[in-house]
Protein backbone atom coordinates (compact mmCIF):
# COMPACT_ATOMS: atom_id res chain seq x y z
CA UNK A 1 0.00 0.00 0.00
CA UNK A 2 1.28 3.50 -0.92
CA UNK A 3 0.16 6.98 0.64
CA UNK A 4 -2.18 7.09 -2.28
CA UNK A 5 -3.77 4.58 -1.78
CA UNK A 6 -4.47 4.92 2.26
CA UNK A 7 -5.49 8.48 1.22
CA UNK A 8 -8.47 6.80 -1.43
CA UNK A 9 -9.52 5.31 1.23
CA UNK A 10 -9.84 8.16 3.86
CA UNK A 11 -11.49 10.23 1.25
CA UNK A 12 -13.74 6.88 0.65
CA UNK A 13 -14.73 7.12 4.35
CA UNK A 14 -16.02 10.40 3.91
CA UNK A 15 -17.83 10.24 1.34
CA UNK A 16 -19.79 7.58 2.82
CA UNK A 17 -18.94 4.68 0.61
CA UNK A 18 -17.96 2.11 3.53
CA UNK A 19 -21.54 1.61 4.07
CA UNK A 20 -22.26 4.28 6.25
CA UNK A 21 -25.65 5.98 4.84
CA UNK A 22 -24.37 9.60 6.24
CA UNK A 23 -22.50 11.65 2.51
CA UNK A 24 -20.24 13.97 3.02
CA UNK A 25 -18.91 16.29 -0.29
CA UNK A 26 -15.72 15.87 -0.77
CA UNK A 27 -13.87 18.34 -3.50
CA UNK A 28 -10.27 17.60 -5.40
CA UNK A 29 -8.88 20.21 -2.74
CA UNK A 30 -9.80 18.03 -0.02
CA UNK A 31 -8.79 14.89 -1.45
CA UNK A 32 -4.66 16.73 -1.96
CA UNK A 33 -5.06 17.92 1.83
CA UNK A 34 -6.00 14.43 2.43
CA UNK A 35 -2.65 12.92 0.63
CA UNK A 36 -0.98 15.71 2.42
CA UNK A 37 -2.27 14.70 5.79
CA UNK A 38 -1.16 11.22 5.20
CA UNK A 39 2.16 12.02 4.46
CA UNK A 40 2.32 14.48 7.02
CA UNK A 41 1.24 11.83 9.95
CA UNK A 42 3.46 9.31 8.28
CA UNK A 43 6.60 11.38 8.93
CA UNK A 44 5.32 12.47 12.68
CA UNK A 45 4.47 8.41 13.11
CA UNK A 46 8.43 7.85 11.61
CA UNK A 47 10.11 10.50 13.77
CA UNK A 48 7.96 8.95 17.18
CA UNK A 49 8.20 5.44 16.82
CA UNK A 50 10.62 2.50 15.51
CA UNK A 51 8.57 -0.34 14.09
CA UNK A 52 5.16 -1.57 12.52
CA UNK A 53 4.39 -2.60 16.25
CA UNK A 54 4.70 0.09 17.79
CA UNK A 55 2.75 1.83 14.71
CA UNK A 56 0.06 0.01 15.22
CA UNK A 57 -0.80 -0.43 18.60
CA UNK A 58 -0.49 3.53 18.99
CA UNK A 59 -3.11 3.62 16.08
CA UNK A 60 -5.35 1.40 17.71
CA UNK A 61 -4.62 3.33 20.96
CA UNK A 62 -3.80 6.60 20.58
CA UNK A 63 -3.51 8.54 23.63
CA UNK A 64 -4.59 12.36 24.67
CA UNK A 65 -0.94 13.96 23.36
CA UNK A 66 -1.40 11.75 19.88
CA UNK A 67 -4.95 12.46 19.84
CA UNK A 68 -3.75 16.07 19.92
CA UNK A 69 -1.29 15.91 17.31
CA UNK A 70 -3.91 14.11 14.64
CA UNK A 71 -6.08 17.24 15.32
CA UNK A 72 -3.80 19.74 15.05
CA UNK A 73 -2.54 18.26 11.37
CA UNK A 74 -5.72 18.21 10.28
CA UNK A 75 -6.57 21.29 11.37
CA UNK A 76 -3.88 22.44 9.78
CA UNK A 77 -4.10 20.66 6.46
CA UNK A 78 -8.08 21.50 5.76
CA UNK A 79 -8.00 25.04 7.58
CA UNK A 80 -9.59 26.39 10.67
CA UNK A 81 -12.99 26.43 9.44
CA UNK A 82 -14.13 23.30 7.61
CA UNK A 83 -12.84 22.09 10.94
CA UNK A 84 -14.86 23.39 13.04
CA UNK A 85 -17.62 22.34 10.44
CA UNK A 86 -16.05 18.92 9.91
CA UNK A 87 -13.19 18.39 11.89
CA UNK A 88 -14.64 15.20 13.74
CA UNK A 89 -15.85 13.71 10.41
CA UNK A 90 -12.06 13.68 9.17
CA UNK A 91 -10.79 12.33 13.15
CA UNK A 92 -13.11 9.44 12.75
CA UNK A 93 -12.35 8.74 9.19
CA UNK A 94 -8.55 8.79 9.70
CA UNK A 95 -8.72 6.78 13.00
CA UNK A 96 -11.25 4.09 11.37
CA UNK A 97 -8.67 3.71 8.64
CA UNK A 98 -5.61 3.54 10.65
CA UNK A 99 -7.22 1.01 12.45
CA UNK A 100 -7.95 -1.50 9.53
CA UNK A 101 -4.64 -1.50 8.26
CA UNK A 102 -2.17 -4.45 8.67
CA UNK A 103 1.61 -4.65 10.01
CA UNK A 104 2.46 -5.55 6.83
CA UNK A 105 0.74 -2.43 4.94
CA UNK A 106 2.09 -0.01 7.95
CA UNK A 107 5.67 -1.64 6.97
CA UNK A 108 5.04 -0.43 3.12
CA UNK A 109 3.93 3.01 4.08
CA UNK A 110 7.04 3.55 6.59
CA UNK A 111 9.31 2.43 4.62
CA UNK A 112 8.36 4.41 1.37
CA UNK A 113 9.21 7.50 3.25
Amino acid sequence: MNNDQLAGRIYDRLRGNDGDTELVFVDPVTALAIAKMVMTLISVIQKCKKNSTQVKYTIDKPTVLEAMILKRVIKKHIGIVRYLREGRKFTTAVLQEGRSLTEEEIDGLLSKR
